[in-house]
């Protein structure tokens, strides 16, 4: 298995984790889920950082992408079932699902691009401190 699809496998389970235990937590703890979506772009971002620097641009931001797809399905999915506390009360109609889906994954796009183009400047400074050397 390469090692770009196990930072994808690592990044799913993560989204899983994260998705499962604030769904209880926020419930639990009475506060909205929607504070924990930081944690979820910063998963997105370092997906797209890791595959980057093991790969190239265009995959990392094309693995954040499809970071954003799964939350926004699966990760839904899992939340909607768990009962998260998420504020209000509101009916999960397929066109707020494709709103979802569709928004999620351009902006994890854009996450992706900023996380892959950390890696890339990391990339391009160790190759002129090698050169240096």
């Amino acid at each position: 298995m390469k090692d770009t699809f196990k930072i994808l496998i690592s990044g799913f389970l993560a989204v899983v984790i994260l998705d499962t235990l604030g769904s209880i937590a926020s419930r639990q703890f009475a506060f909205n889920y929607g504070l924990l979506s930081p944690f979820s772009y910063l998963i997105y971002g370092t997906v797209a950082y890791l595959v980057t620097s093991e790969s190239n641009f265009s995959k990392g931001v094309t693995y954040a992408v499809f970071m954003g797809f799964f939350d926004a399905t699966i990760g839904l999915s899992i939340s909607t079932y768990l009962e998260a506390n998420i504020g209000t009360d509101y009916e999960m109609t397929p066109a707020f699902w494709a709103t979802a889906v569709i928004f999620n994954s351009v902006f994890a796009a854009l996450i992706g691009a900023i996380g892959g183009g950390f890696a890339k400047r990391k990339n391009k400074n160790s190759a002129k401190v090698q050169q240096g050397a």
